[in-house]
């Protein structure tokens, strides 16, 4: 009561004080925090300042509406449980919020089989182990087979069949089941010790003949020749040692004991056959030699045993490429004898002055000098060398290779020297070749020798038949 009279002293304090702040046109707001509901409002005179705050709501559930969770209003109704049926090991549960009712249902087992342990019939959770087959063993007809089940494993054993014999027919030794007819009797002739007997069963008839007796040997006692009852011991074997060829052997009686020992043979060599070291026989042949020809520094030797024969060849070894000059092709020695050549030979000129055989191609010119309608001098030249005519008298004739068309002279060129007198040269000029292989004419304009009394007449150039360049090759 008490509380109640102090709180509506309170409330009349604060009214008459909000009464004065109005009467003065002014009031000291206080402030209350705006709610969901309300914005922010001053205690004193109610004026209000800015929205209220709205609802925070929380959804609803199985079991409560949708909540403010800022001031616990509500709105509708609870969601009400989703409810699962309940299991062997579940209840009732609610799907949405997990709530549960009542009990598990439990499990429903069936017993535990052969291949399959104790097992619920509802959800299929196993407990324990399967009991395992009890297998009663296969027999002849039928396979290993459960005594619980059923289940039959592999397949039945078969018979194991004995033969007939005289007096029975074919018989399961397991089983005992038979099949077909029994033999009956296979006689054998009496003997010396016995009467007419059943081969296949033992059972006699009549009596026995006697011994017919053989003498003793190696490896026989007395022995009747009959039957081969045996009297007393055996003479024994006077042995004879085993050799490569032949076992150890009686000498009395030839029979043997083993096996021969067996070549202990050696390879064959180049000059000997296969040779067993035991006893010396050989097999086969020797290998003979494998022979390297003798080179310039080594006499014929045998690859396999190293043997040589003979002295070093005089033969040397040469390049399989062809070397060349102007006047012929070889092959140059690849040895440490340098100056040797084999196959040496002139040059075969197809039509353009190339050997048929090397390939070496010929780009020479020949000059020759004919004074008084006689050949007094033949020079020659080689691609980009000059050649040189001496004339000891008057110059009638200068004449080149015929096929110098065929070769290509470009760029060459030949130098002259005149002579106007048997002791002096006076005159030198350069005569370039033309593209065709033919050098120019030279103009006559010699200097004249002291004595001379007229000039030289001018030189005429004309074609000539080919000549040969002397030899300057290496030896053959």
């Amino acid at each position: 009561m008490k509380k109640i009279i102090s709180l509506l002293s309170l409330l009349l304090l604060l009214f008459t004080v909000g009464l004065l702040l109005t009467a003065c046109g002014e009031c000291k707001h206080e402030w209350r925090d705006s709610t969901c509901t309300k914005p922010k409002t001053c205690a004193l005179c109610g004026e209000t300042e800015g929205n209220a705050l709205g609802h925070t709501w929380v959804a609803a559930n199985c079991t409560a509406p949708r909540t403010c969770s800022a001031c616990g209003e509500t709105e509708g109704n609870p969601l009400g449980h989703t409810w699962q049926k309940a299991t062997c090991t579940k209840p009732k549960t609610c799907t949405a919020c997990g709530t549960t009712e009542g009990k598990p249902l439990g499990h429903t087992w069936q017993d535990a089989t052969c291949t399959k342990p104790k097992t619920c019939s509802v959800c299929g959770t196993a407990e324990g182990d399967a009991l395992g087959h009890t297998w009663v063993a296969a027999d002849c007809t039928a396979p290993r087979t459960c005594s619980a089940c059923g289940e039959a494993d592999g397949k039945p054993l078969g018979h194991t069949w004995q033969k007939a014999t005289c007096t029975k027919p074919k018989t399961c030794s397991t089983c005992g089941t038979p099949e077909g007819n029994a033999l009956g009797h296979t006689w054998v002739a009496a003997n010396c010790t016995a009467p007419r007997t059943c081969s296949a069963c033992g059972e006699t008839e009549g009596n026995a003949l006697g011994h017919t007796w053989q003498k003793a040997t190696c490896t026989k006692p007395k022995t009747c020749s009959t039957c081969g009852t045996t009297e007393g011991n055996a003479l024994g074997h006077t042995w004879v040692a085993a050799s490569c060829t032949a076992p150890r052997t009686c000498s009395a009686c030839g029979e043997t004991d083993g096996k021969p020992l067996g070549h202990t043979w050696q390879k064959a060599t180049c000059t000997k056959p296969k040779t067993c070291s035991a006893c010396g026989i050989t097999e086969g042949s020797a290998l003979g030699h494998t022979w390297e020809d003798a080179t310039c520094t080594k006499p014929k030797t045998c690859s396999a045993c190293g043997m040589t024969e003979g002295d070093v060849s005089p033969r040397h070894s040469f390049s399989d490429t062809w070397s060349a000059d102007v006047n012929a092709h070889w092959h140059a020695a690849t040895c440490i004898h340098t100056s040797e050549v084999a196959d040496r030979a002139a040059h075969t000129y197809d039509a353009n002055k190339t050997c048929t055989v090397c390939g070496y191609t010929d780009v020479r010119l020949a000059v020759k000098v004919i004074i008084d309608g006689k050949t007094v001098d033949t020079l020659y030249t080689d691609g980009g060398k000059n050649f040189l005519i001496q004339a000891p008298k008057k110059p009638e004739d200068i004449t080149t290779n015929p096929n110098a068309e065929n070769i290509s002279t470009v760029g060459l060129s030949m130098r002259i020297f005149r002579r106007h007198c048997l002791t002096q040269r006076n005159s030198e000029k350069t005569a370039p070749f033309t593209a065709n292989g033919s050098p120019s004419i030279l103009p006559d304009s010699p200097t004249p020798c002291p004595k001379a009394k007229r000039p030289l007449p001018a030189t005429r150039m004309r074609r000539a038949p080919f000549r040969p360049l002397p030899s300057s090759s290496p030896p053959m």
